[in-house]
C-alpha cells in the first residue's frame, strides 16, 4: 500500500479554518483501497468550546434569516 502526502483536516470554526489544539488524529482511508488520505483531529474540549461560542454568537442573525436564504447558503458549499 502507497500512503501519499497526508491532508490535516482543521476545524471550521466561526467561518475560519483554524487548526486543532488536539495532538491525536484519527486516519480518514478510501474505503474503496483502505488508501490512507487525510488525518482529522480529535478535538479538544477548547476546541469544542470555541466552536460553540461561535455558534451561539452567529445563531441570532442566522435565526433572523430567511429560510429561503439559509437554503442558499447551505447548498452553496
Amino acid at each position: 500500500m502507497t500512503v501519499r502526502a497526508t491532508e490535516r483536516i482543521p476545524n471550521f470554526i466561526d467561518g475560519a479554518w483554524a487548526p486543532s489544539s488536539g495532538t491525536e488524529h484519527l486516519e480518514v482511508r478510501d474505503p474503496g483501497i483502505a488508501e490512507l488520505r487525510a488525518l482529522t483531529p480529535l478535538s479538544t474540549g477548547a476546541d469544542v468550546d470555541l466552536a460553540v461560542h461561535a455558534a451561539a454568537r452567529a445563531f441570532p442573525a442566522w435565526r433572523a434569516t430567511p429560510p429561503v436564504e439559509r437554503a442558499r447558503a447551505c447548498s452553496s458549499g
